[in-house]
């Protein structure tokens, strides 16, 4: 059980990531720069993934120390609130900061 949550973790943290990116990109880049491309959902999608563990990549230390947390049953919901609620958080603060431009 603790495995499903942790991959639906990892699976809605990647679409919410490019969601948040693509809405970041809409309010933020294309009024700014307007020959700039519009961007599909599925191209956001990989270039969040790219970014993801271009400049963030995993270090072996902290993954041997998530799994061993995995014993723990709030390890995994963690995992699911994180991923779920920090791309929230960036495009409510993105949309906070629309309003003022």
């Amino acid at each position: 059980m603790k495995l499903i949550v942790a991959l639906l973790a990892v699976v809605v943290g990647v679409f919410l990531r490019a969601w948040a990116l693509m809405k970041l990109y809409g309010w933020f880049v294309l009024p700014t720069f307007t020959n700039a491309p519009k961007l599909s959902y599925p191209i956001v999608l990989g270039l969040s993934m790219l970014l993801q563990y271009a400049v963030v990549p995993p270090k072996p230390s902290e993954l041997k120390k998530e799994f061993k947390e995995t014993d723990d049953e709030n390890a995994a919901l963690k995992s699911l609130a994180y991923s779920i609620l920090i791309p929230l958080l960036v495009v409510l603060l993105g949309w906070i900061y629309t309003l003022f431009l």
